[in-house]
């Protein structure tokens, strides 16, 4: 089950990338949107257990589209992911 690898991460193994399959956004969008958001909410959960862990947020696009329209949409993207953590209680000043 992937949620236990939160914790291998978390507890064991810092400084590991870690991908969250589950996000996806629509081509050119930057709203999470309807989707199904449990992989966001047990990483927020994970967050909340271990207030001294602090993570890093990327985000990526495909190659369709002007470079810098894709680099301001992936950064977007990660924003959004940051502010649903923060919405889920997480501190901002841990998420860059």
């Amino acid at each position: 089950m992937k949620h236990h690898a939160y914790k291998n991460l978390v507890n064991e193994r810092p400084g590991v990338a870690l991908e969250l399959t589950s996000i996806e956004f629509a081509t050119g969008a930057s709203s999470l949107g309807n989707q199904d958001n449990s992989e966001l909410n047990h990483l927020a959960e994970e967050l909340l257990e271990n207030e001294g862990v602090k993570i890093l947020i990327s985000g990526h696009t495909d190659n369709i589209g002007a470079p810098d329209k894709n680099l301001k949409l992936s950064k977007e993207r990660a924003e959004a992911v940051m502010a649903y953590l923060v919405k889920k209680g997480v501190d901002p000043n841990r998420i860059s």
